[in-house]
C-alpha cells in the first residue's frame, strides 16, 4: 500500500544538486490548510544523520523542520497516518491558491521518501486532498532505494525525462505515478535505473493514461517482481511490442494490465521473459480484448501458476489451440476464464501436457456462452484435487462429456462444479469413475433446473463424501432418482436441501438414505417436492429399524425437511416422530405447509413437527 495518497501537480524539473529537493506546493482546497510532510518508518532511515525541511509560503509565513534519522524509525501519529510519521508545519496555514517553496536538505546526500499532504479531512485515493505538488529539482537518492508514491494522486499530465537523474539506487518503485492525471510517459523515463528489483503499482489507476512508449524498462535488467503495474488504467487501449524488452530475469507478473482497456496484444509481448514462474491475474477484467495471440505465452516453461490470468475478459471469444503448450510445471489453473461471458468454445488438447496441475477451480466458471466441452479436456492431470465450481453458471452448458475428469483420481472437492448449468439435461453415465476420494460434493447440479434424470450409480465408489448438501437442490425438472444412488456415500452427514425444490420430483426409492447412518443434517432435503414422492421408508425399513435408525446419530436436525409438498396426489409421511433418538432432534416445520392433500397421514403428526 503506497504511504503517499495526495499528491496533485505539474513536474517541472529543472537543475539542482542531489543533496537538495527542492519543490513547490499549493492549495487548491476552498479552506484553509495546514501542510506537512509525510514519511514511511523504516530501520534503515536510522543511517540518516538528519535532514532539514524548510517552508516559506507566498504571503510570507515560513519554518523549519529538523527530522533525525531515529526519529524515522517511530511511528509518531498513527491516528492520522497509520503507516509511518508525520511532520507538520504547525506555524503555517495556507488559504485556497495559496502556494509555498518547500527545500529538503540532506548533507549525507540519501533522503528517506517522502511525500506532502495536508490537514484537509477528505483525503482518499480517488479524491486527493487539493494539495499540489510541484517539483523543481530532480529526486534526490533514496536512503534504502525505495522511491513510493511520491506524486501517488497527482494532477500531473506529462512527465520530465531526467526526473530519476540521482535514481540509479533505486531498488523498488511503488505507487510511484499511481492516480495521476498522466496522458503518456516519456520514452527515457527510467533510464540508466539499472537496479531496480521491483515494480509495484507503478501506474496504477491512472485513469488517463493511453498509452506506453516500447523499450520503457530496457534498462531494467535485474527486475524480477512486476506487480498491477498498468492495473486500472481505463484508457490504456495498446501495448507496444518491446515493452518489456530486455527484462529477463522477471519470475512474477501479476495483474499487469487488469482493468485496462486493451483491445489486443502484441505477438512477441513476453520474448524473452522465461524465468517466469507466476503469471496471476495478467489480463484480469480486460473487458475489451477479443482475441489473443497463439505464440503469446511461447518459451515461458517455468510458469506455475495461471490463477485468474483471464479472469472477467467478458469480450473474449476464443482461445487459440497451443496457447500453452510447452507450460508443463503449472500446478494451478484456477479462476483463469471466470467471467468470459462471450467464451464459446474451448479447442482439444488446450491443457495437453500439464500433468502438475492440482487445481482447476472456477476454471470456466460463468462463461455463459459456453455450449460444449471437448472430450478429454483434463487428460492426464491426475494431480488435480480441486475440481470446484469448473463449469459453474455455465448456462449454455447442455452436455457433459463422460471423460471430462478421466484419471482425476485425486479430487477431493467437486463442490459447485456444475451448479446453475440451466441447459444441461444429461449427467453422462461414469461421470465420476474413480474419483474415490471425494469429500465435497456440496451443490454440484444444484439449480440445474433443465436436468431431467440421473443415471444409476454416479456416485459409486465415492465412500468418502461428506457433504451432499444442496446436491441436486432446484433441479425443477428432474422427476426421478434411481435406486441406490448413495448407496456407498456411507460417510455423508450434511443432506440439507439435497432435493429441495425439486418441484417435479416425483418418485424417491425405498431405503434412498438407508445407508447414510451418518447423515445428521436433513433441513429442507426434500422440502417442495411433489408430495407422491414421500413414503415412510425413505430413511429405512421403518417395520423393523424405527428403533435403530437414528438412535446412536448426535445433533439431528429435521427442520423443514418436508416443508411445502407439491401436488395433488398424497404420500405417506415417514413417522419420524415415533423414531427412537440419541437426544431430541430439531424438528421446526417439518412437515409444516402441507395438509391431508399432499400426506395421508397428516392427521397423525405431532404439532411440533408441523409448527
Amino acid at each position: 500500500m503506497s504511504l503517499f495518497r495526495d499528491l496533485l501537480g505539474q513536474v517541472v524539473v529543472g537543475g539542482g544538486d542531489p543533496d537538495t529537493f527542492i519543490c513547490k506546493i499549493k492549495n487548491t482546497n476552498s479552506d484553509t490548510v495546514t501542510p506537512y510532510i509525510a514519511f514511511p518508518v523504516r530501520s534503515a532511515y536510522s543511517d540518516i544523520p538528519s535532514i532539514t525541511v524548510a517552508i516559506e509560503t507566498s504571503t510570507g509565513q515560513s519554518q523549519t523542520l529538523t527530522i533525525t534519522g531515529t526519529d524515522l524509525t517511530t511511528k509518531n501519529d498513527t491516528a492520522t497516518f497509520s503507516l509511518g510519521r508525520i511532520d507538520y508545519f504547525s506555524n503555517v496555514s495556507m488559504d485556497q491558491d495559496e502556494t509555498a517553496t518547500v527545500t529538503i536538505y540532506s548533507y549525507s546526500r540519501k533522503f528517506p521518501s517522502f511525500s506532502f499532504q495536508s490537514s484537509n479531512a477528505a483525503v482518499s485515493y480517488a479524491k486527493p486532498n487539493g494539495l499540489v505538488y510541484e517539483a523543481v529539482t530532480p529526486l534526490p537518492v533514496f536512503i534504502d532505494g525505495y522511491c513510493g508514491g511520491i506524486f501517488c494522486g497527482s494532477l500531473m499530465t506529462s512527465l520530465p525525462e531526467n526526473l530519476f537523474q540521482y535514481g540509479k539506487s533505486i531498488e523498488t518503485l511503488g505507487y510511484t505515478f499511481s492516480y495521476t492525471e498522466l496522458t503518456t510517459v516519456p520514452e527515457g523515463l527510467f533510464r540508466g535505473l539499472v537496479n531496480v528489483e521491483k515494480l509495484e503499482n507503478l501506474f496504477y489507476r491512472s485513469f488517463k493514461l493511453t498509452s506506453v512508449p516500447a523499450g520503457l524498462f530496457r534498462d531494467m535488467h535485474n527486475v524480477t517482481v512486476i506487480l498491477n503495474i498498468f492495473q486500472d488504467c481505463t484508457s490504456l487501449t495498446t501495448i507496444p511490442s518491446g515493452l518489456f524488452e530486455g527484462m529477463t530475469n522477471v519470475t512474477t507478473l501479476n495483474s499487469l494490465f487488469s482493468g485496462s482497456s486493451i483491445t489486443e496484444l502484441p505477438e512477441g509481448l513476453f520474448n524473452g521473459m522465461t524465468k517466469v514462474t507466476r503469471l496471476t491475474y495478467a489480463l484480469k477484467d480486460c473487458s475489451k480484448l477479443t482475441t489473443v495471440p497463439a505464440t503469446l505465452f511461447s518459451g515461458m516453461t517455468k510458469v506455475t501458476n495461471l490463477y485468474g490470468l483471464f479472469m472477467s475478459c467478458t469480450n473474449l471469444t476464443s482461445i487459440p489451440a497451443g496457447l500453452f503448450d510447452g507450460m508443463t510445471e503449472v500446478t494451478d489453473l484456477g479462476w483463469m476464464f471466470w467471467n468470459c461471458k462471450n467464451l464459446t468454445s474451448i479447442p482439444e488438447g488446450l491443457f495437453n501436457g500439464m500433468t502438475k496441475v492440482v487445481s482447476i477451480s472456477t476454471l470456466f466458471n460463468s462463461c455463459l456462452k459456453l455450449t460444449t466441452i471437448p472430450a478429454g479436456l483434463f487428460s492426464g492431470m491426475t494431480e488435480v484435487t480441486n475440481a470446484s465450481n469448473v463449469f459453474r453458471a455455465c448456462t449454455s452448458l447442455t452436455t457433459i462429456p463422460s471423460d471430462v475428469f478421466e484419471g482425476m483420481t485425486n479430487v477431493t472437492n467437486l463442490s459447485y462444479s456444475f451448479y446453475g448449468c440451466t441447459s444441461l439435461t444429461t449427467i453422462p453415465e461414469g461421470l465420476f469413475s474413480g474419483m474415490s476420494k471425494v469429500i465435497d460434493l456440496t451443490s454440484c447440479f444444484s439449480d440445474c433446473s433443465a436436468l431431467t434424470s440421473i443415471p444409476e450409480g454416479l456416485f459409486n465408489g465415492m465412500t468418502k463424501v461428506t457433504d451432499l448438501k444442496e446436491l441436486f437442490f432446484g433441479c425443477q425438472s428432474l422427476t426421478t432418482v434411481p435406486v441406490g444412488l448413495f448407496d456407498d456415500t456411507t460417510e455423508a452427514a450434511n443432506l440439507s436441501g439435497m432435493f429441495g425444490s425439486c418441484t417435479s420430483l416425483a418418485s424417491i426409492p425405498e431405503g434412498l438414505l438407508r445407508n447414510l447412518t451418518k447423515a445428521n443434517n436433513f433441513t429442507q432435503c426434500f422440502a417442495q417436492v411433489q408430495a407422491s414422492a414421500i413414503h415412510p421408508n425413505i430413511f429405512c425399513n421403518e417395520a423393523t429399524e424405527k428403533a435403530t435408525r437414528f438412535a446412536n446419530v448426535t445433533a439431528l436436525s429435521f427442520s423443514t425437511c418436508f416443508y411445502g409438498l407439491k401436488g395433488t396426489v398424497a404420500g405417506t409421511a415417514p413417522a419420524l416422530w415415533e423414531y427412537t433418538y440419541n437426544s431430541t432432534p430439531k424438528k421446526t416445520k417439518c412437515f409444516n405447509n402441507n395438509s391431508t392433500t399432499t400426506l395421508s397421514n397428516y392427521n397423525d403428526i405431532p404439532t411440533e413437527w408441523i409448527s
